[in-house]
């Protein structure tokens, strides 16, 4: 994911969706801001982590980091259920 060839192939999907249903009257998407979801880290257990209280704001980020690459299932699913 990320690469040149994932992004020419989706770019050739929208070029092809433009062109059989013609140029969309609204278009937007959606991002995770994972970083900035204080309910999704307090349903991960981040500020439940031993010493979390006396961590300084980058330690506490990193934190937070490690718990959503831990549960990445969890993350979509807080995703989906917030974009509902």
């Amino acid at each position: 994911v990320g690469s040149n060839a994932y992004f020419y192939k989706h770019c050739r999907n929208l070029e092809g969706l433009v062109e059989f249903y013609g140029c969309p009257t609204i278009w937007f998407t959606f991002s995770v801001t994972d970083n900035f979801w204080c309910d999704l880290h307090r349903l991960l257990g981040s500020s439940y982590l031993p010493d979390y209280n006396d961590m300084n704001e980058k330690q506490k980020l990193r934190a937070q980091l490690k718990m959503i690459s831990r549960h990445p299932h969890l993350v979509y699913e807080y995703f989906t259920l917030r974009i509902k």
